[in-house]
């Protein structure tokens, strides 16, 4: 399975209305959906994980992006140019369907990465 790389979703996130705090949130973001592709789904920890990073990801996007709305529709598109191929949408529904009954708290405080 071939992943999305950063790079190309660094062009597809970045617009000339983002500023940099938010394109790091986007970035986030895409890194941790991407990984979502790649942990071993048999490993309860790593999907956890996983959950956690989606997480501190949601909180760093809301902190940036205002009103919310913003962040949660470049988010949507996030998912879905990572699930965009058969092969990445059925490796993503099996994540979220061994995450399902899991649960993640939003995270207090500055989440987001350098």
């Amino acid at each position: 399975m071939r992943a999305v790389t950063g790079d190309a979703l660094a062009v597809k996130v970045t617009s000339p209305d983002a500023y940099d705090a938010q394109t790091k949130a986007l970035m986030q973001d895409a890194r941790a959906t991407r990984r979502t592709l790649l942990i071993n789904l048999d490993d309860k920890g790593a999907v956890q994980k996983s959950g956690d990073e989606l997480m501190a990801a949601l909180n760093c996007g809301s902190r940036h992006f205002s009103p919310y709305r913003e962040y949660s529709k470049l988010a949507g598109q996030i998912e879905a140019m990572t699930a965009n191929t058969r092969q990445r949408a059925e490796r993503y529904m099996l994540y979220n369907k061994a995450a399902s009954g899991t649960s993640n708290t939003l995270p207090d405080g500055d989440t987001c990465e350098p």
